[in-house]
């Protein structure tokens, strides 16, 4: 079943306004539809401020990230198994929507998180690593450093594998 394309979030509420998403629906199935049906049409933007105070835009169309989406899920599925935890530790932008919606597709669950570089959070994040114990941790090729140093601090057998999704 492909979901037809929905212009309204109203659709997907019942008459109490509960969440309520046709039967065999999921996420990556629209996604999936989107990817198809959708595919030179802008899926995301972010708005990048790191070089310009205008910022500039960093897009990436549903094909795009169809393309990025599943190379990640790909490689996750040879080191995960369904149900697993994958965390994302990398900086805002497309590479972090790339990394949770991968973690989703390859059938694991997507922890959302920060990069260590976030100051004064380093506690928190290791308490959700933790308590979460994924088996790989999603970043960028950027933040991999601070990274891969935020994970050495941890026991060596509740080290996850570092991943870079660009």
């Amino acid at each position: 079943m492909t979901p037809s394309i929905v212009t309204s979030a109203e659709a997907f509420l019942d008459a109490e306004g509960h969440i309520a998403l046709p039967a065999g629906t999921t996420l990556t199935s629209y996604l999936d539809r989107n990817i198809v049906e959708l595919a030179d049409q802008l899926a995301y933007r972010y708005l990048d401020y790191s070089q310009d105070r205008h910022g500039s835009a960093i897009d990436l169309t549903w094909a795009q990230l169809g393309a990025r989406v599943r190379a990640v899920a790909a490689r996750l599925q040879q080191v995960t198994g369904p149900g697993d935890r994958v965390a994302v530790c990398a900086p805002q932008g497309v590479d972090y929507v790339v990394a949770f919606f991968a973690a989703i597709e390859a059938g694991a669950i997507a922890v959302p998180l920060f990069a260590p570089e976030l100051h004064g959070h380093s506690e928190r994040l290791d308490a959700v690593l933790t308590d979460a114990a994924p088996t790989v941790v999603l970043t960028t090729t950027a933040a991999a450093e601070s990274v891969q140093s935020f994970l050495r601090s941890r026991p060596r057998d509740r080290r996850p594998r570092m991943i870079a999704v660009d």
